[in-house]
């Protein structure tokens, strides 16, 4: 019967959680009964035998009990450099920089395997050689010298292939490909996972070979290459079923659901996510549990389930907090904030999100973010120099993230360009080899060799004087044509300006006319008209008539002259300034429907400025907005205005599907033109920062001449 069989599971159950215990027990029991052991012969022996007791005695309380280790490690390699044992001490050496490893101190750990590795290396003990590159290259990757770990790790490889042991290979192909992954080498680090999967294969042990499986998936999805990833996926996901292996199947059942998510696939995203739940869930492991629960709330938010996404990201803050470990709440924590965000609910949105900062994020790109989001929320509150404040801190990590591309780009290069040196050297090495194995039978030949030799290079010398002449000549012309090219646009540019320039003076000058000489002629024709009204009643019924009607007619010109006058320039802007123009076109917009337009200043205290400052700046915002409109689909539009001492700081910011940045030239569009041809006439700077789907941002920094 059914509850027949759930008693004998239950049994099963508590019968392997009691082996469990037990074993555990008994392995705790060995390990100290060794320790005991290795402690009292400590005391009665000496010599060699004192060293390698203390080497041992360091390795196995390493992790448990690092201080003592260290001293064990310490006492062991004096007594080799007095007893003069180079082995023994490049062990103890190994010890000491595997506990300052475990310590975190990784500058140290790599001082004294430098040493191991230069003990070893005068032994010309190649298994210790090895150890020592493969820690060696594990540190440099740590602290982030992927060039320095890359050598070690290849020189470690090579000597372990020579020696044939395949389980250190396959770990040595680990140590590379993580290395040249950091370094973006991907395809690089996935050749190196692909020969340790081709070396585990041999080792019959599936269980190996399944990690590999998920770290080829790993590399697959950051690439986006979602269709590789998942077949690496499921190829772990069976040998972890057949293994029975509950926690790493959830682990990869998290990753499947990661790919489907990004995939847009909701369904698969969720039903992944819930297996992993279940199997994590009777592992009773509650942190990998709490990141199920956050990936679940990020699905039914993007489903617009937005009471279940809360729910769920509640839980995985709870079950965070619970299990202590206070890494990664922050990015719940985001998360939670995000919904109530899009719930329009921006006093929670502000209330996690400063939650989430509060945390400091591990990941720059998660708090840079979160200042961001903080920077908005505060400025649509009017809290200007708080919203500054965060929005600094934004530019400062924006910063530092363009500084960390900037550095793993030079490393590569630093890197390409070192083994090319050494692909050269390795070259010029084998036809060294090559000439002096045939050194006895040329020297018949040596004196034509050498005539034939000197010919050689002279003509080699000439073609390289004549291509080195040719690629100067050819960077020559590229150099000219550019110098014309930008003198073209610099006089394309004034031409636009002088246009835009002369349309304003031109339009100023008709309102003018419009204003002063034909509404004054209007005036006078009314001044006539009132002096006809005193002698009304002499005018026949029917004349009178006419005359009102005139009348009328009259006044609507007057009228309609001034409204024309005012228009032609720009109305509001004229008479009231930049400031007002821009809020009366907010008004006028969000009425509409199509678009929530929103205006922020900060700085101005009704200050005025240049009128020629202020019409260019409104005819570029409007331009701007007119691009929105017709091209971005975008829901919201924000406008920033920051007056500073000697700047005005204009900031133009969409939701819309953007454009990519990098396709256009730096004024592409007629309407882009316009607005690069206006910045420049007041001495400004513009920049663009725009991609598929991410909306865009328009800044422009204008010097004031105050």
């Amino acid at each position: 019967s059914l509850m027949h069989t759930i008693s004998i599971r239950c049994m099963i159950y508590f019968l392997l959680f009691f082996l469990k215990i037990w074993a555990n027990g008994l392995l705790i029991a060995q390990n100290t009964a060794l320790l005991d052991s290795l402690l009292y012969q400590l005391e009665s022996t000496e010599g060699y035998f004192q060293i390698d007791i203390l080497n041992e005695l360091a390795w196995q309380i390493r992790k448990s009990n690092s201080k003592e280790a260290f001293e064990f490690a310490l006492r062991a390699n004096k007594l080799a450099q007095s007893e003069g044992d180079k082995e023994r001490e490049a062990t103890s050496l190994n010890r000491l920089g595997e506990i300052e490893r475990l310590n975190g101190n990784f500058n140290k750990a790599i001082q004294y395997f430098d040493e191991a590795l230069t003990i070893e290396r005068a032994n010309n003990h190649k298994y210790g050689i090895a150890r020592a590159l493969s820690q060696l290259c594990t540190l440099h990757k740590i602290v982030g010298s992927y060039k320095e770990a890359i050598e070690y790790g290849t020189e470690s490889l090579d000597i372990l292939i020579e020696l044939n042991k395949p389980a250190s290979i396959a770990r040595a192909y680990q140590r590379l490909a993580l290395a040249y992954q950091e370094m973006g080498e991907t395809d690089t680090a996935i050749d190196m996972l692909l020969r340790k999967l081709e070396v585990e294969s041999k080792l019959s042990n599936p269980l190996i070979s399944a990690n590999t499986l998920v770290a080829l998936g790993l590399i697959y999805y950051k690439i986006g290459s979602y269709s590789s990833a998942l077949d690496y996926y499921f190829q772990a996901k069976e040998i972890w079923i057949n293994e029975e292996e509950d926690l790493n199947l959830a682990h990869v059942h998290t990753n499947i659901g990661n790919v489907y998510l990004d995939l847009g696939d909701y369904g698969q995203a969720k039903k992944h996510n819930e297996r992993s739940t279940f199997l994590k869930e009777k592992s009773k492991n509650s942190y990998a549990t709490a990141i199920n629960y956050n990936n679940l709330g990020i699905i039914n938010e993007r489903e617009g389930n937005y009471d279940i996404a809360k729910s769920y990201f509640h839980q995985s803050i709870k079950l965070k907090k619970a299990s202590g470990v206070i890494a990664g709440i922050a990015i719940s924590f985001y998360n939670l904030a995000n919904t109530y965000k899009r719930l329009r609910q921006e006093d929670s949105a502000l209330f996690y999100f400063e939650k989430a900062i509060q945390l400091k994020p591990e990941s720059q790109t998660l708090a840079m973010e979160t200042y961001w989001n903080l920077s908005e929320l505060y400025f649509q509150r009017g809290k200007y120099q708080i919203a500054n404040s965060f929005k600094t801190e934004y530019g400062k990590l924006r910063d530092s993230l363009n500084l960390i591309v900037k550095k793993t780009m030079k490393i590569k290069d630093d890197f390409e360009k070192a083994q090319y040196r050494s692909e050269v050297l390795q070259k010029d090495l084998e036809i060294e080899q090559a000439l002096t194995s045939r050194k006895n039978l040329l020297i018949s030949g040596l004196i034509g060799a050498l005539v034939l030799l000197v010919v050689l290079f002279f003509f080699i010398f000439r073609n390289y004087q004549l291509r080195q002449k040719s690629i100067i000549s050819e960077k020559n012309s590229i150099i000219k044509q550019q110098e014309i090219d930008e003198l073209l646009k610099d006089i394309e540019l004034n031409e636009i300006n002088a246009m835009l320039k002369g349309q304003e003076m031109e339009r100023k000058r008709i309102a003018q006319d419009l204003h002063d000489r034909l509404g004054s002629m209007l005036s006078m024709v009314k001044i006539h008209f009132n002096s006809v009204e005193e002698n009304i009643s002499a005018i026949q019924e029917q004349n009178n008539i006419q005359y009102e009607k005139a009348h009328s007619l009259l006044d609507e010109a007057c009228e309609e002259v001034r409204k024309i006058a005012h228009d032609m320039v720009s109305g509001v802007l004229h008479k009231f300034g930049l400031l007002p123009a821009l809020h009366s076109l907010q008004t006028s917009i969000n009425e509409t429907g199509q678009l929530k337009l929103s205006v922020l200043d900060f700085g101005f205290h009704q200050d005025r400025l240049e009128y020629e400052i202020e019409i260019n700046v409104y005819r570029i915002i409007q331009e701007l907005l007119g691009n929105v409109l017709k091209h971005a689909q975008a829901s919201e539009m924000t406008i920033q205005l920051i007056k500073k001492e000697n700047n005005l700081h204009v900031q133009v910011e969409d939701d819309g599907i953007g454009f990519n940045a990098e396709n256009i030239s730096s004024f592409g569009g007629m309407g882009l033109k316009n607005i690069g041809a206006r910045v420049n006439s007041l001495n400004g700077e513009l920049n663009i920062d725009s991609g598929k789907g991410s909306g865009t941002i328009v800044i422009i920094d204008i010097p004031l001449n105050l």
